[in-house]
Protein backbone atom coordinates (compact mmCIF):
# COMPACT_ATOMS: atom_id res chain seq x y z
CA UNK A 1 0.00 0.00 0.00
CA UNK A 2 1.78 3.25 -0.84
CA UNK A 3 0.55 6.58 1.38
CA UNK A 4 1.65 10.22 1.33
CA UNK A 5 2.07 13.00 4.09
CA UNK A 6 -0.25 15.78 3.89
CA UNK A 7 1.22 18.34 5.18
CA UNK A 8 -1.05 21.43 6.62
CA UNK A 9 0.34 24.78 7.66
CA UNK A 10 -2.51 26.92 9.04
CA UNK A 11 -3.21 29.65 12.01
CA UNK A 12 -2.13 28.62 15.85
CA UNK A 13 -5.32 26.83 17.33
CA UNK A 14 -6.73 25.55 13.92
CA UNK A 15 -5.50 22.08 14.22
CA UNK A 16 -8.66 20.55 15.35
CA UNK A 17 -10.72 21.65 12.06
CA UNK A 18 -8.32 20.60 10.13
CA UNK A 19 -7.90 17.03 12.21
CA UNK A 20 -11.95 17.03 11.84
CA UNK A 21 -11.70 17.38 8.44
CA UNK A 22 -9.35 15.10 7.81
CA UNK A 23 -10.47 11.96 9.94
CA UNK A 24 -13.85 12.64 8.80
CA UNK A 25 -12.40 11.89 4.79
CA UNK A 26 -10.86 8.71 5.89
CA UNK A 27 -7.51 9.64 8.14
CA UNK A 28 -6.63 7.99 11.30
CA UNK A 29 -4.36 10.19 12.60
CA UNK A 30 -1.80 13.10 12.63
CA UNK A 31 1.01 15.47 14.73
CA UNK A 32 0.77 18.44 15.14
CA UNK A 33 3.70 20.99 16.08
CA UNK A 34 3.89 24.76 16.96
CA UNK A 35 5.69 26.42 14.47
CA UNK A 36 5.81 30.68 13.63
CA UNK A 37 6.06 32.07 10.04
CA UNK A 38 5.58 35.10 8.21
CA UNK A 39 5.10 35.80 4.38
CA UNK A 40 4.94 39.30 2.86
CA UNK A 41 1.27 39.78 3.06
CA UNK A 42 1.33 39.02 6.90
CA UNK A 43 3.17 41.10 8.61
CA UNK A 44 2.44 41.86 12.22
CA UNK A 45 4.08 44.34 15.17
CA UNK A 46 3.62 45.62 18.42
CA UNK A 47 5.28 49.34 19.54
CA UNK A 48 7.65 48.66 16.37
CA UNK A 49 8.93 45.09 17.63
CA UNK A 50 8.06 42.58 14.82
CA UNK A 51 5.75 39.43 15.24
CA UNK A 52 6.23 36.15 13.78
CA UNK A 53 2.87 34.78 13.85
CA UNK A 54 2.40 31.37 15.86
CA UNK A 55 1.35 28.33 13.55
CA UNK A 56 0.03 25.06 13.79
CA UNK A 57 1.65 22.52 11.66
CA UNK A 58 -0.50 19.40 10.81
CA UNK A 59 1.47 15.88 8.97
CA UNK A 60 -0.80 12.97 8.45
CA UNK A 61 -0.20 9.97 6.65
CA UNK A 62 -2.64 8.18 4.93
CA UNK A 63 -3.12 5.98 1.96
CA UNK A 64 -2.43 7.17 -1.60
CA UNK A 65 -6.31 6.34 -2.54
CA UNK A 66 -7.66 9.25 0.13
CA UNK A 67 -5.17 11.62 -0.43
CA UNK A 68 -7.25 14.06 -2.54
CA UNK A 69 -10.44 13.44 -0.24
CA UNK A 70 -8.41 14.43 2.83
CA UNK A 71 -7.23 17.67 0.89
CA UNK A 72 -10.14 18.57 0.03
CA UNK A 73 -12.15 18.17 3.03
CA UNK A 74 -9.40 19.92 4.87
CA UNK A 75 -9.71 22.90 2.31
CA UNK A 76 -13.33 23.06 2.24
CA UNK A 77 -13.33 23.79 6.03
CA UNK A 78 -10.96 26.21 6.55
CA UNK A 79 -10.89 27.72 2.77
CA UNK A 80 -7.52 27.40 2.34
CA UNK A 81 -7.97 29.12 -1.12
CA UNK A 82 -8.46 32.59 0.92
CA UNK A 83 -5.16 34.81 1.07
CA UNK A 84 -3.30 34.19 4.60
CA UNK A 85 -5.57 30.92 5.29
CA UNK A 86 -2.85 28.53 5.60
CA UNK A 87 -1.61 25.62 3.13
CA UNK A 88 -1.67 22.16 2.86
CA UNK A 89 0.59 20.05 0.36
CA UNK A 90 1.45 16.28 -0.24
CA UNK A 91 4.59 14.07 -0.08
CA UNK A 92 4.84 10.71 -1.44
CA UNK A 93 6.46 8.40 1.08
CA UNK A 94 9.10 6.26 -0.27
CA UNK A 95 9.71 4.32 2.68
CA UNK A 96 8.18 4.31 6.44
CA UNK A 97 8.82 2.30 9.78
CA UNK A 98 5.79 1.97 12.11
CA UNK A 99 2.98 2.06 9.31
CA UNK A 100 2.14 -1.95 8.90
CA UNK A 101 1.45 -2.23 12.24
CA UNK A 102 -0.74 0.30 13.00
CA UNK A 103 -3.01 -0.76 9.92
CA UNK A 104 -2.84 -4.33 10.73
CA UNK A 105 -3.92 -3.89 14.16
CA UNK A 106 -6.75 -1.12 13.14
CA UNK A 107 -8.18 -3.59 10.98
CA UNK A 108 -7.63 -6.55 13.58
CA UNK A 109 -10.15 -4.39 15.20
CA UNK A 110 -12.55 -3.90 12.97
Amino acid sequence: MNHELIMVIVNKNLNKKVMEAATNAGARGGTILRGKGNSIYEKHSFWGIEIEPEKDVIFIIVEEEIKVDVLNAINEKLNLMKPNSGIAFTLKLSDAIGLRDHYEESSQRN
